[in-house]
């Protein structure tokens, strides 16, 4: 049986540069995507995409509020991230980083969805000593906790493609990362830069195929799927 996509999905996080390419790739593969976010997304009107606009505040009070956003067992694509520069203070963003993205998980949970596929980073783990990617970890643990039948956890290098807001240090470094591409081989190639566009079609990929449990993808192993 050649493994098939759900025929719905929802996507938080669409307005970043993984979301963007995830809400394309799966509207283009037929599915209908439901994107919950905080504003509509600008400029589309693509008949097998509808908004929902979530108070993602009040979901983390109560992540029971969120149930019905995931009726029906869709594939949930969670790609929400901020950077601490843009959330102002570490507290607001490990609000949007971790607590947001466990009150998602929570809410999916309790609804039944027997998929779900979020964005970590390279790196991501709870003793790591930097704050951003310590946050990711913590993001990691607490929807593996949760015991879905299947977890996908993405863990990219640093993402190219366009962004609205521009982000002149991570231009810089993904220009850096590029002229070392030819030395990063063997248990470095986790770090080359990745396009998002590949990271977003690796994750439609797993979701045709879920894995049983917590499938980590490396960057590595998302250009191989979505390359």
């Amino acid at each position: 049986m050649i493994p098939r996509l759900p025929p719905t999905a929802v996507v938080l996080g669409a307005t970043g540069l993984v979301g963007g390419y995830l809400v394309s790739e799966l509207t283009t593969s037929g599915v209908a995507v439901t994107v919950v976010g905080r504003r509509p997304l600008p400029g589309h009107h693509d008949p097998a995409l509808s908004f929902h606009l979530l108070d993602f505040e009040g979901l983390r009070a109560d992540p029971s509020t969120g149930t019905d956003l995931f009726a029906g067992d869709p594939a949930v694509f969670v790609a929400l991230g901020t950077t601490r520069k843009a959330a102002g203070s570490k507290e607001a963003f490990r609000r949007v980083d971790l607590e947001y993205v466990r009150a998602v998980g929570q809410a999916a949970r309790a609804a039944g969805v027997s998929h779900l596929l979020a964005v970590s980073s390279v790196g991501a783990s709870v003793t790591a000593r930097n704050f951003y990617l310590q946050v990711k970890g913590e993001a990691e643990e607490a929807l593996d906790a949760l015991d879905f039948p299947s977890l996908t956890l993405a863990r990219p290098s640093l993402l190219l493609g366009h962004r609205t807001t521009p982000r002149p240090l991570e231009r810089w470094s993904g220009a850096l990362m590029g002229s070392l591409r030819p030395v990063l081989k063997g248990p470095f190639t986790r770090y080359r830069p990745i396009h998002a566009r590949t990271v977003a079609r690796a994750l439609v990929q797993a979701a045709r195929d879920p894995a049983t449990g917590t499938a980590v993808l490396e960057s590595h192993h998302l250009a191989r799927l979505g390359g």
